[in-house]
């Protein structure tokens, strides 16, 4: 809960329940980086409410949004 979580895992559907599950604004999965310069910038519950940044910010501020960063490995490590 709050403004970032983290986790790694190889399995795709846990990556879904745990991104929809996780109350937190950013969310880095497979990585270290729960945002960049493009994606709203903000917490859920305690973490504040509304969002700085993006590319809309005006009544969607004040909505509960999750910003996702995905860090797939390279193909051919497979």
């Amino acid at each position: 809960m709050g403004l970032a979580s983290y986790f790694f895992t190889k399995d795709v559907s846990r990556t879904w329940r745990l991104l929809e599950s996780l109350e937190a604004g950013m969310i880095g999965m497979n990585t270290g980086n729960a945002s960049c310069a493009e994606s709203p910038f903000g917490g859920i519950k305690m973490s504040g409410y509304g969002k700085e940044a993006g590319k809309d910010v005006a009544i969607e501020e004040y909505l509960i949004q999750k910003t996702g960063t995905l860090t797939v490995e390279d193909v051919s490590k497979l």
